[in-house]
């Protein structure tokens, strides 16, 4: 993955990082002078999400020590429950990753096959029955879009 792509528009240079999906206006020669440049990514990032998710780590970790025999809640197992948010939120996000990949293929070919994996599948399932239910006529994917007056991806 590359570290980071230099994008030009409107006589301005934004760096794009893409593994922190990140936007910095070049402004000066030192990087330490650079602005950060809010995006929708950012932007969500920043609502406060944090109630509704412990309560559902909570309730991951509760699930599967309940799941136990009592005889066999150690405190091996708790360390394992505790963790049990992590494990679902990568498979989520692993998920989430390949639908996205198969629904931009889409709108490049006009066409793909369904994945193997039936959780993707369904995702992917739902994506082509919205384009069609809804006429969605592409003619982008994944495009940048700046606002030189609001200073925003």
């Amino acid at each position: 993955m590359v570290d980071m792509e230099e994008i030009k528009i409107y006589d301005k240079t934004i760096m794009f990082y893409p593994t922190s999906h990140q936007y910095k206006l070049v402004v000066g020669e030192k990087k330490s002078d650079w602005q950060t440049i809010d995006s929708v990514s950012r932007i969500c990032g920043i609502v406060d999400k944090s109630d509704a998710l412990l309560i559902w780590a909570s309730r991951l970790c509760s699930d599967y020590l309940l799941s136990l025999p009592v005889n066999r809640r150690t405190d091996d197992e708790v360390k394992i429950a505790v963790n049990k948010h992590r494990e679902k939120k990568e498979e989520a996000a692993n998920i989430g990753t390949l639908a996205h990949a198969r629904a931009e293929e889409f709108i490049k070919k006009g066409d793909i096959s369904l994945p193997d994996d039936p959780q993707v599948a369904n995702a992917v399932s739902g994506f082509l029955e919205w384009t069609s239910q809804h006429d969605i006529k592409w003619l982008a994917s994944e495009r940048f879009v700046y606002s030189n007056v609001y200073n925003y991806v």
